[in-house]
C-alpha cells in the first residue's frame, strides 16, 4: 500500500479502512496527493501534523481537515501561504 500511495496518493479513497486509518499510509499519501487528507479516517483528519503537511503542499487541503485544526490559527497561516 505504501508504494502506491508514494505515486497515487488519491487512490486512498479505494483502500480499507483500516488502511485509511494508518498514519504511515495516509502520509505517504498526502505527499503525493495532499487531497489524500480528504479520505483520511476522522482521526487523522484531527491530527495537527499531518493536516499541517497537507496545507502546506497545498493550502487548499485546509477544507479536508477537521473542524478544530480548520480553526487553527497555525495551519490557517500555512494554508494561506500557498
Amino acid at each position: 500500500a505504501l508504494e502506491l500511495m508514494a505515486v497515487r496518493g488519491g487512490w486512498l479513497k479505494h483502500l480499507d479502512k483500516s488502511l485509511r486509518s494508518d498514519r504511515d499510509v495516509v502520509a505517504v499519501a498526502i505527499e503525493s496527493d495532499n487531497r489524500a487528507l480528504m479520505y483520511a479516517d476522522e482521526e487523522l483528519r484531527d491530527d495537527k501534523d499531518l493536516v499541517l503537511r497537507a496545507v502546506q503542499i497545498r493550502g487548499f487541503a485546509l477544507q479536508y481537515a477537521s473542524e478544530r485544526l480548520r480553526g487553527d490559527r497555525e495551519i490557517v497561516s500555512e494554508a494561506v501561504k500557498t
